[in-house]
């Protein structure tokens, strides 16, 4: 049993042409050295071996410029020398740099968290006392709505299976922030991902939660922001599945927005995992040929309870440049409304998606030389239409164990 990458097919080639821009730091090629790192992930994908989630993305071309550690050494990772590295890093942060809460509203804030833990009849006072400012709205009502969520005696979050976890914890630090208006649509469960290709095939994600840009008849609709959810009870043994869904579906989105003609190279698409109470902010962009940059600009957490509210500020900070950045590319998408012209620029930059992977149980063989261990089914990631689905014991058909999980977790649901 091997998970199969490829499903016996070529990767995409990604042949460097001489008009793009190219991304030199220094001396270096970064593409180039880039993707002479995803050939040599090919060809382990190729083998069946077992690779690294940097590997795993970067035969979709993503590249991982992480200068916040959300996954382990990928300076080594990737073999680019440090400075170059460094100063790949500053290059992107630079880009995307996330402003401080105004002094005053986060002294606001140590108050209304103080009230919360020593007496929580005084949080609705404290909160009328936010100072005026663009985004007191926004702060206030994920406050207010934190209130009715946390108040005394209220159920313990970390036990809570993923749709009540998303609809008690979740929901009211993120949906204020991702407010509807006329060129945004929001949608859960039932957000469909871009798909660049426009096929029906089975191979369909869906997020769990989205941003969409949304405007008049003409022009297509285009993702902007992607959510993955995965409450504490799944979050364990250092296994990330979404990490890479994630990634996946933020270059989906770019994919359909070159070939739709909404092509600028700063409209840009932002995705936020959420790993139990942790909660990581990434941007992708698309700036140089055959390299779909995934950014970690922000590490924030969520409130396990009301003692715990002292986490607020960091979260507000990267939501409200989560809600800048889409708000930005929602504003220049429609700008090719106005202009009544779309044109594809980066035809040239973009690289064909490879199809989802799929979990093979005609072998028993994970990589060459490694006989299947009764402990590795447990390891194993299980993919479904399209998604990086959860881990099961036992393997029978991929539709009746999904369905057989989603029906067992429903009723927990409720039970709850």
């Amino acid at each position: 049993m091997y998970v199969e990458f490829l499903n016996n097919e070529n990767a995409p080639e990604a042949n460097l042409v001489v008009e793009p821009k190219k991304w030199k730091v220094g001396e270096v090629e970064a593409v180039k050295k880039f993707l002479e790192y995803r050939a040599q992930s090919i060809v382990k994908a190729k083998a069946g071996q077992s690779i690294s989630v940097h590997e795993e993305l970067s035969l979709n071309c993503i590249i991982l410029v992480d200068g916040m550690n959300s996954l382990d050494s990928s300076d080594l990772e990737y073999g680019f020398e440090s400075a170059t590295w460094e100063s790949m890093v500053k290059e992107c942060q630079d880009r995307y740099e996330i402003d401080d809460l105004p002094a005053e509203t986060e002294l606001a804030i140590t108050t209304i968290t103080k009230a919360a833990r020593q007496d929580f009849s005084r949080v609705d006072s404290s909160i009328k006392k936010l100072p005026d400012g663009d985004d007191k709205g926004l702060i206030e009502e994920s406050l207010r709505s934190l209130v009715s969520r946390y108040a005394p005696n209220t159920s313990n979050k970390v036990t809570k299976l993923e749709s009540s976890f998303t609809m008690e914890v979740v929901d009211p630090v993120l949906l204020p922030f991702l407010k509807e208006n006329g060129m945004l649509s929001r949608k859960g469960t039932d957000g469909k991902v871009p798909d660049a290709a426009n096929n029906n095939k089975k191979d369909i994600q869906f997020s769990d939660l989205s941003v969409f840009f949304k405007y008049g008849e003409d022009l297509p609709q285009e993702g902007l922001v992607m959510v993955e959810i995965k409450p504490p009870i799944k979050v364990n043994n250092g296994h990330r599945p979404d990490y890479v869904k994630l990634g996946n579906e933020l270059k989906s989105c770019i994919d359909k927005m070159v070939k739709d003609g909404l092509d600028d190279e700063d409209i840009v698409v932002t995705g936020v995992l959420i790993e139990g109470f942790m909660c990581t902010v990434f941007v992708m962009d698309l700036v140089y040929q055959a390299t779909y940059r995934m950014i970690p600009i922000a590490v924030f957490h969520l409130p396990r309870s009301r003692h715990d509210f002292i986490v607020l500020p960091q979260a507000y900070e990267s939501l409200l440049k989560v809600r800048n950045l889409m708000l930005s590319s929602a504003q220049k998408c429609f700008a090719f409304y106005r202009k009544k012209e779309r044109k594809t620029i980066r035809d040239q930059y973009v690289v064909e998606s490879i199809t989802t992977p799929i979990l093979q149980t005609s072998s028993k063989i994970v990589a060459p030389g490694l006989p299947v261990q009764a402990s590795l089914l447990n390891t194993l990631p299980i993919y479904h239409n399209g998604m990086l689905r959860r881990n099961i014991e036992s393997i029978g058909t991929e539709r009746e164990n999904f369905m057989a999980e989603e029906l067992k977790e429903a009723k927990q649901d409720e039970k709850g």
